[in-house]
């Protein structure tokens, strides 16, 4: 082999053990990253939700929540002389099948949309993505009578989410969820097939989580994600 492709290979390979070090800093992962393994260094891109509960605008948590994402997209970009593509996901259908007003949560899916337009991170609503692979709710209901949770831990975290944020009947509110996410689970696999996947859940949620490597990042009070409506 030639010296100079040996060079090139050897530089290569540093910028992708740097890439990697940066993927499992302690300072973005709460906990030990998903399927690292199966990264190459094409995998400069990222993917992620944001989601919709019922805050009316924004505050200095979605500032600081996204102003670590830029430090994180930042690091990587110093750390291997190439562009991190960051896309984030505005969950308003996840908002839609919580039962949170859709006037509401457009305007605030907006005020972040604008926010992150400012930090060079492009955003989608994801039901721009359910119309392009043809889901709908009645789907995700049709679904939600066959599922079943595997893992318990995973059951228990949904029941207390939807007792705080799902307007209606609660247990339905918690299978509707997992009916959600595991509906779009091989969508977000198919669209997404080159990136890592970003999430403030834990793995106890992988059975819901898409199928690529997987970071879980900190939110601002460790796992309470920005868009949390203030407490009551």
């Amino acid at each position: 082999m030639p010296a100079g492709k040996r060079k090139a290979e050897g530089k290569q390979g540093e910028m992708m053990a740097e890439f990697i070090s940066v993927l499992q800093s302690r300072r973005f992962n709460r906990y030990k990253p998903y399927g690292l393994e199966r990264i190459r260094e094409e995998n400069l891109r990222f993917v992620m939700f944001w989601g919709a509960l019922g805050k009316k605008r924004i505050d200095a948590n979605e500032i600081k929540a996204i102003g670590t994402l830029c430090k994180f997209r930042d690091e990587i970009e110093r750390k291997t002389g190439k562009n991190a593509k960051f896309t984030l996901l505005l969950a308003d259908k996840h908002a839609e099948m919580n039962g949170i007003d859709r006037i509401l949560t457009e305007d605030y899916l907006i005020q972040v949309g604008s926010i992150l337009a400012v930090a060079g991170i492009p955003s989608h609503n994801i039901g721009s993505y359910w119309r392009k692979y043809g889901i709908t709710s009645k789907m995700i209901n049709r679904e939600k009578k066959k599922l079943a949770v595997v893992n318990p831990k995973l059951q228990a975290q949904l029941e207390r989410s939807a007792e705080r944020h799902f307007n209606g009947d609660k247990e339905d509110g918690w299978k509707t969820y997992y009916a959600m996410r595991k509906t779009e689970k091989d969508m977000l696999e198919k669209e997404f097939a080159n990136c890592i996947f970003l999430t403030y859940n834990n793995p106890d949620y992988r059975e819901i989580l898409p199928d690529l490597p997987t970071l879980y990042i900190y939110a601002n009070n460790g796992s309470e994600p920005p868009w949390l409506p203030d407490k009551k």
